[in-house]
């Protein structure tokens, strides 16, 4: 159980939202505040529309914050915003997003617990960039979001996490997708590591007739992260993702570094 405590305590959940979206199956705790600014790089030399490949060479970098935020030991908030450069393409803050996350329930079992969490939010574009461009760096789209997590944390520190939920795009034209994403990692006082995978299927996709043309995207993405923590305050994360596969996007590599900061304030 120690060990269980002190994942729960310094798991790096800021450093793998870019990767794998900022819903994890732990909260920080009341009056608790994670910060992180991560630095991305993100290229892809194959963009699929439909199910055609192209030959397209995309470079990203961008620039991420992430802060969640403890209302009490159930609830808390999630803030994501990210600034996107696209190499001889456009910039700027592309679109951020804001969850309420809760601890529905948790089951304590002889070899640990079993918790349920579920999150309401939504994304939205946080400035007036534009998508007629050859590179846009997003498709101004505002989703209204859901997800339902079941995470077991066994007492020697290992954890397994699955999780759903729904996408509802509002604008600039009503459509729905589904995730699914499954999770392990494993923690010690020194290190914490993880690898998933991740499903997305948009109902009724279209075809893309440009990068970021906004007909739907279907993917599978797989990743990792590694984090240390150098002080109970501080620490350093770098992870990675991969698409596999997918419909209407870029088949891209991913790479983020940054700090995690973590505040008490109690």
């Amino acid at each position: 159980m120690k060990n269980l405590l002190l994942i729960m305590t310094l798991l790096p959940w800021a450093a793998v939202a870019y990767c794998q979206g900022p819903i994890s199956g732990f909260l920080v705790g009341r009056a608790k505040t994670d910060l992180a600014i991560n630095y991305g790089y993100d290229n892809y030399d194959t963009y699929v529309f439909g199910e055609e490949e192209q030959s397209i060479s995309v470079t990203t970098t961008s620039l991420n914050l992430y802060a969640e935020h403890g209302f009490t030991d159930s609830l808390s908030i999630v803030f994501t915003a990210p600034y996107v450069s696209i190499q001889n393409g456009d910039s700027g803050l592309q679109d951020g997003s804001l969850f309420l996350k809760y601890k529905n329930q948790e089951i304590n079992t002889n070899l640990g617990s079993l918790r349920f969490v579920s999150a309401v939010g939504i994304s939205l574009p946080l400035s007036g960039y534009s998508t007629d461009t050859e590179r846009p760096i997003g498709e101004r789209a505002t989703v209204l979001q859901g997800r339902f997590a079941a995470q077991y944390n066994f007492r020697a520190g290992f954890f397994v996490h699955v999780q759903s939920g729904l996408n509802f795009r509002i604008s600039p034209q009503s459509q729905g997708g589904i995730p699914l994403l499954l999770r392990m990692g494993m923690g010690t006082r020194r290190i914490y590591g993880e690898a998933w995978i991740e499903f997305f299927r948009t109902l009724d996709a279209g075809v893309d007739d440009r990068i970021r043309g906004g007909a739907g995207s279907n993917w599978v993405k797989v990743g990792g992260s590694i984090y240390v923590p150098v002080t109970p305050y501080f620490g350093l994360n770098l992870n990675g993702a991969h698409f596999l596969s997918g419909k209407n996007i870029g088949l891209s590599t991913m790479l983020f570094t940054g700090i995690i900061l973590k505040r008490n304030w109690k």
